[in-house]
């Protein structure tokens, strides 16, 4: 009989369910699209490095071109010319990539599901601890909702990396446990 007197009653469990779930997949997704946007940004960087080393190849080529020999003289206007190539063909391929847009749509997205998930635990928070027929419930339900909505209605990627996906899902479950309302809030 004793151990019944300590249980405690939750009026609002399925709301509190619900939101959980909505907070561990927001931060999931806050995740997934931090990562895809740090790997663009990395692409990008290197992009950037590349065209910037063969500028800067085919300059010190040609301007150490003096120094050379009159029969290496070929070798030096040949580097010059490749690197120089290569250096334009990226620069001229690099926006088509258009690594950009990509880069802000995920950035926006990130910050989108981290608002969610911020909506979402304040949710949880207030709920847990509300009496039965508070009706600030339904404020903070909606006020969730609507958090949790304006992300999802976001555009998603065209090609989703499932294996990244599965890894952070595995993540986000190891570092919200299915008691994670109970003993963490």
């Amino acid at each position: 009989m004793s151990a019944l007197a300590n249980v405690v009653e939750y009026p609002y469990l399925p709301e509190l369910n619900d939101l959980f779930y909505r907070f561990r997949l927001g931060h999931l997704n806050e995740r997934y699209y931090a990562q895809v946007r740090d790997h663009l940004e990395s692409r990008d960087l290197a992009i950037q490095i590349m065209v910037v080393t063969m500028t800067g190849i085919a300059f010190a080529v040609l301007g150490v071109n003096e120094f050379l020999p009159h029969d290496k003289l070929w070798v030096a206007k040949l580097v010059a010319l490749v690197a120089s190539t290569v250096a334009f063909l990226v620069a001229a391929v690099a926006p088509w990539l258009k690594l950009g847009t990509k880069i802000n749509e995920a950035q926006v997205a990130a910050f989108a599901w981290n608002s969610a998930v911020r909506e979402i635990e304040k949710a949880m928070r207030y709920i847990k601890n509300a009496r039965q027929g508070d009706p600030q419930v339904a404020v903070w339900m909606h006020t969730a909702d609507s958090a949790y909505q304006t992300a999802v209605a976001l555009p998603s990627p065209k090609d989703q990396d499932n294996r990244r996906v599965g890894r952070l899902f595995r993540e986000v479950e190891a570092q919200f446990p299915c008691d994670y309302v109970w003993t963490s809030l």
